[in-house]
């Protein structure tokens, strides 16, 4: 089912700069944030992609952050680098989805983000597509998620989550993270899994960070995971390890099937999502800092991610250069998108619910020189 939001189109353009930082012998320079959809209700945990013929897509939560209420999810599309977003569309019952699939044919390949229970005990993921602007949603598709161990479900609803950057292995298959709880186990443990080239089979491939890992365990454990691949070959994996800790980082030398000793970092707590420049420089955000405030931040490393240096701070320049809209209350989630190798765009969301005043979505253009 779809409802089509009668939204204008909202312009962005021309990104004038506000501010240049400086990070990793790269100069950042910064846009003015700019509005780019609003609602009365939720709009939150914003994710973005851009597919091959270079269209921009990103979503955003209009619902509480319960697999329950079946929020609707707002989908909105930029043909320009994100200077319009002229198609906003309302989608039900869909959920929010992180990992997105950009192959080659301009199609989006959106993973949703629950593990859910199937018959005779079977863990199953959903995915579906999107082929153009306004085009068609085929009906979801279903996989079985094959070679995990036996499972709790911390909720009544789910195993765990997918909630990852999405890299293609050497083979042509896709690797993507998912955290998911041990029978008997009440902290999630972080897997790499493996996506067949037609979406067809999806199996576990490697135990990224074990629910156990960390000196202090967290609640959750290992969640939420960036990857990319880095000019050497090897794989970068930057993941959450709760609430109030950086997030810790893992390489793997032999296409996700082993880890080195997982790390910690001096990023943020949530969220964390990974990019590349063509020199092998990485760029990450993340949310929130240790001591549980709502910065968002971006990142970056000259060492494949072994160590990371400040670019800047999303909310304070926000809150800097739109004093008149300042954030009020954000999730902290960034959703993060490589236009081409200078240019780059951040989203967040002004998480205001409830009432009175709106829940709004913004955008930074950053050039990277």
């Amino acid at each position: 089912m779809r409802q089509v939001l009668n939204c204008p189109s909202i312009t962005v353009a021309p990104y004038d700069a506000a501010h240049v930082y400086s990070a990793a012998g790269k100069k950042l320079i910064v846009s003015y944030p700019a509005l780019i959809s609003t609602d009365d209700t939720y709009l939150h945990f914003a994710s973005m992609r851009r597919n091959s013929a270079g269209q921009l897509r990103m979503t955003a939560y209009l619902g509480p952050d319960a697999f329950e209420a079946k929020p609707r999810t707002r989908v909105l599309w930029s043909n320009n680098g994100g200077g319009t977003w002229p198609v906003q569309d309302d989608i039900l019952p869909y959920d929010i989805t992180r990992a997105v699939v950009a192959p080659s044919d301009g199609r989006l390949i959106a993973i949703s983000e629950y593990l859910t229970p199937g018959p005779a005990g079977s863990v199953q993921s959903k995915y579906f597509s999107q082929y153009n602007i306004r085009g068609l949603w085929p009906a979801v598709s279903t996989v079985n998620v094959t070679g995990f161990p036996a499972l709790t479900l911390p909720d009544p609803n789910y195993y765990g989550a997918i909630w990852s950057d999405v890299v293609q292995a050497l083979d042509g298959s896709w690797l993507l993270m998912a955290y998911v709880m041990l029978d008997g186990e009440t902290a999630y443990t972080l897997y790499c899994l493996k996506l067949s080239a037609d979406f067809q089979t999806m199996a576990v491939r490697s135990v990224v960070a074990p629910s156990t890992w960390h000196p202090v365990p967290s609640i959750e454990g290992p969640t939420e995971a960036g990857l990319v691949r880095n000019n050497d070959g090897s794989l970068a994996c930057v993941f959450r390890n709760g609430t109030d800790t950086n997030c810790s980082v893992v390489t793997s030398t032999d296409d996700g099937l082993t880890w080195s000793e997982i790390a910690m970092t001096t990023l943020g707590v949530l969220d964390p999502t990974l990019k590349k420049l063509d020199d092998g420089t990485l760029l990450a955000t993340t949310g929130y800092a240790p001591v549980g405030n709502h910065d968002m931040f971006l990142h970056l490393s000259a060492d494949n991610g072994a160590t990371w240096m400040l670019g800047y701070n999303i909310l304070t320049h926000h809150n800097t250069y739109a004093p008149v809209s300042p954030l009020a209350l954000s999730t902290g989630y960034v959703a993060f998108e490589r236009l081409d190798d200078q240019h780059f765009l951040v989203a967040y969301d002004d998480d205001r619910n409830p009432a009175p005043q709106a829940c709004e979505l913004w955008c930074q253009r950053i050039t990277i020189q």
